[in-house]
């Protein structure tokens, strides 16, 4: 992504998160104005870490563990107190560097993932990268709550993930309902 498209994105991201921020201040219900407010905290998030990988240089690739831990733990701490960041297991490998437009669509679907299982009730989260080959296998699973997304209906959101993936195959773990695999293909 480059030019006016990279410009589209972090005008769209940064007038998301201004409107949930400004419902946020608006609800007189406490827990749904944290909630809202958290959902633009994630937003922003979202957007941070898009340019800080744009910012690892024009460049056709960047470092991938830098990238998905600061998000992974972005979205976390956006919903759940400091007390609980033990509860966050990040697995991607300190050397993994991949092409930038990958790592933005792996960066996509660990958001929606990860919001899917905070949304679920999760209370613990795992995120892992690695490498398959000359594929790259992002696994996001979550402890607690209820499971997330049914990859056989046409749920809005697992549509919206396929999207986000491009060709990427996502599977739900067979040996753990709550455990997504999504293999990227070089």
């Amino acid at each position: 992504m480059d030019g006016p498209s990279e410009k589209e994105l972090a005008n769209s991201l940064q007038i998301v998160a201004d409107v949930l921020g400004l419902q946020a201040e608006k609800i007189p219900n406490k827990d749904a104005a944290t909630h809202i407010g958290n959902a633009a905290g994630r937003v922003m998030a979202l957007g941070d870490l898009h340019r800080q990988l744009r910012q690892q240089g024009t460049a056709a690739t960047a470092s991938a563990n830098p990238y998905l831990t600061r998000l992974a733990r972005r979205l976390w701490a956006g919903v759940h107190p400091e007390d609980s960041r033990d509860r966050l297991t990040i697995s991607v490998p300190e050397d993994l560097v991949l092409p930038s437009e990958m790592l933005i669509r792996i960066g996509l679907a660990a958001t929606a993932l990860t919001v899917n299982a905070i949304r679920h009730g999760a209370t613990g989260l795992g995120l892992g990268l690695s490498r398959s080959g000359p594929s790259h296998i992002l696994a996001i699973g979550f402890d607690g709550g209820s499971e997330g997304y049914d990859t056989n209906a046409p749920d809005t959101g697992f549509r919206m993930l396929k999207m986000l993936t491009g060709d990427s195959d996502v599977v739900v773990d067979p040996d753990n309902p709550r455990r997504y695999l999504v293999t990227f293909r070089a």
